[in-house]
């Protein structure tokens, strides 16, 4: 193992600590005219981490008997994995896996155009928080042609009311409102409690995953991790 030398870079993250003690390097002729590398000690930290975890779902997958699963298609609202023992750590926990639905509310800023003294009306939204302008109106026209909206007139967060203007010869009429919209969309959520202690806590994954004993043991070192239940202290590293 050698110093960091003047201007070196960690062979893994590319980054040049300003530490002369946060960089070593190993190879080269002393060691066999083996490559040169060097790791700086944040991705030193983030390896041991990575064994941690390796070693967690190796000890959680050990320890857990095949679980009987409730039907799970990705579209289907409900449990996935009821309660289910596993060992991490040392420690007798259990997890379940459900899919349920997430709802979001985001403004949204909409445009309502129509032809001069008609009813029918076109509504599109502009995207990003942007001061709405003849141009964004006139974009909205190629709507009209042929009709693809019919609306009436909105009198709830009116920005700005019907205003005319012209457009390739054409008069039009524009007006914008914003108003709530929520989303609604599925999510897995992965819970782990301690029997002995009755703590729980849960994390979110993707809606598309068949959640295992791995998401579980990624839950519970986040959780416990905070409430310093876990031996997070990371492993020495040798580096030749």
């Amino acid at each position: 193992m050698t110093s960091k030398a003047e201007g070196e870079r960690c062979s893994f993250c590319g980054g040049r600590p300003e530490d002369e003690n946060g960089l070593v390097a190993g190879g080269g002729p002393e060691a066999g005219d083996l490559p040169r590398v060097s790791i700086c000690a944040d991705c030193v930290t983030a390896c041991g981490e990575a064994l941690q975890i390796e070693r967690r779902l190796g000890e959680a997958r050990a320890s857990q008997r095949p679980p009987a699963r409730a039907a799970s298609e990705p579209n289907r609202i409900g449990l996935i994995q009821d309660w289910t023992p596993f060992t991490m750590e040392g420690k007798a926990l259990e997890w379940q896996a459900s899919r349920s639905l997430t709802s979001e509310q985001k403004p949204r800023t909409l445009i309502n155009v129509r032809a001069r003294g008609k009813e029918q009306t076109v509504t599109v939204e502009v995207e990003g928080n942007v001061t709405v302008t003849l141009e964004h109106a006139a974009a909205a026209v190629g709507w009209l042609l042929p009709p693809t909206a019919r609306r009436a007139a909105a009198d709830r967060g009116v920005v700005q009311d019907w205003t005319p203007f012209e457009h390739e010869g054409r008069s039009f009429e524009f007006c914008v409102e914003r108003a709530p919209a929520f989303t609604v969309a599925p999510k897995v959520l992965v819970s782990v409690r301690d029997p002995a202690t009755g703590r729980s806590s849960a994390m979110i994954f993707d809606p598309r995953i068949e959640p295992s004993v791995d998401e579980a043991v990624m839950a519970a070192t986040a959780s416990f991790r905070d409430a310093r239940d876990l031996d997070d202290e990371v492993p020495d590293a040798v580096v030749t």
